[in-house]
C-alpha cells in the first residue's frame, strides 16, 4: 500500500508543479484579470473558490489562474456567471488563509479589457 500512496503523492506534486510552471510563465502578460477571492468553500482535500470576476470581465470556463502568495496556487475556472466565477484549487481552505487576490489568465485569442 505504501508504494502506491507514494506514487500517488509524487504524481500529484509533479502535476501541480507542472501547472504552476505553465501558469507562472504567463505572469505579468496582457490578457489577465486581477480578481478578489469572495469565498473559499472546503470540499474534501480541495477548496472551491468564488472570484469577483465573471463573463462581464471576459472570464470563461477553462481560463486558468493562480492565487497570489502561498506559492501562487494554480486553478482552472469551472463555472462562470455575469460578475462571478468559481474554480477548484488543490489545497485545504484553511491553507488559503488571508490570501484574497488572484490572477486569471484569459484564454488566448480573447480580447482583454
Amino acid at each position: 500500500m505504501k508504494p502506491l500512496f507514494l506514487f500517488f503523492c509524487v504524481t500529484f506534486v509533479t502535476l501541480v508543479t507542472y501547472a504552476q510552471d505553465s501558469i507562472l510563465a504567463h505572469k505579468g502578460t496582457p490578457g489577465q484579470v486581477e480578481a478578489n477571492l469572495v469565498q473559499a468553500l472546503p470540499m474534501g482535500n480541495s477548496t472551491v473558490i468564488v472570484l469577483n470576476k465573471g463573463v462581464g470581465d471576459n472570464v470563461h470556463k477553462g481560463d486558468q489562474g493562480y492565487i497570489v502568495g502561498f506559492n501562487d496556487v494554480p486553478f482552472t475556472i469551472t463555472e462562470t456567471y455575469a460578475a462571478r466565477s468559481k474554480a477548484t484549487v488543490a489545497i485545504l481552505s484553511e491553507k488559503i488563509g488571508q490570501q484574497k487576490k488572484a490572477i486569471i489568465i484569459l484564454q488566448k485569442g480573447k480580447p482583454s479589457r
